[in-house]
């Protein structure tokens, strides 16, 4: 749509295509072409912005279930590993740990319900650790509601950040990368899903990536762990925002 605005030949151009789209641009034409010729066709690209689908800060009172609480976008989070008890809880400092585990002691799966707009998206986040005990500590992606897709996350025992898949809860590996730092140290990550190309950047570690064609469908993100923490031990997961 072309409007008018300002001086003399200056037109804002905005599109009604979404809230994923350019929403406002301005173009401006010579009032006196230098060939004295009409201004004739004109050629504007408007380029996307995509906005995220979901974004949780986790900024909620320390003790606050994440399962009882509104991300700042995107839909609730639900468990999907059967059980009553898996859970992940606010620290009060911007992030949120494991404080449930699933059926038998199993790890805890929940995921938040927004659906993503397509299969290849880019999670960002953040970790702290305060120490290095205990178990797998991560971020789940492309997830189908049966425990099944990609996780990113770091290992205890191995020390490692992970790609890993999920095959009905059972992990499996696929590339790994050595970590082991320090009490009260951050580490903020990217993990990206193009097609069947799995990235995950973690900031002054590294880069590690592989290929996996297994799951191909626009599923869910959710957090995963295996070992029950508290707002001063080990791993904390902050900031999350997909696009």
């Amino acid at each position: 749509m072309f409007t008018p605005i300002g001086p003399p030949n200056n037109y804002a151009v905005s599109s009604g295509n979404g809230t994923d789209c350019v929403t406002l641009a301005v173009v401006a034409y010579d009032a006196l072409p230098t060939n004295a010729e009409g201004l004739g066709p004109q050629t504007i690209t408007l380029t996307r912005s995509p906005v995220p689908f979901f974004v949780d800060t986790f900024a909620q009172a320390s003790g606050t279930s994440v399962l009882g609480s509104t991300p700042d976008v995107g839909g609730a989070f639900a468990r999907i590993d059967g059980s009553g008890t898996s859970d992940f809880e606010m620290d009060g400092a911007g992030r949120c740990f494991c404080s449930g585990l699933g059926i038998g002691g199993n790890d805890a799966f929940i995921v938040n319900v927004a659906t993503p707009p397509s299969p290849d998206y880019t999670i960002t986040g953040d970790m702290k650790f305060f120490d290095l005990s205990g178990g797998f500590t991560g971020v789940m992606a492309r997830m189908n509601g049966a425990i099944s897709g990609y996780e990113i996350g770091w290992q205890a025992g191995s020390n490692q950040w992970q790609i890993n898949k999920l095959t009905a809860g059972a992990r499996s590996t696929l590339v790994s990368q050595v970590d082991a730092p320090g009490a009260n140290v951050v580490r903020n990550w990217t993990f990206s899903l193009v097609g069947d190309l799995l990235t995950l950047d973690v900031a002054g570690v590294g880069t590690i990536s592989v290929n996996d064609a297994t799951f191909s469908i626009a599923g869910e993100v959710g957090l995963n762990a295996d070992f029950i923490k508290s707002t001063t031990t080990g791993r904390h997961i902050g900031n999350l925002s997909a696009i």
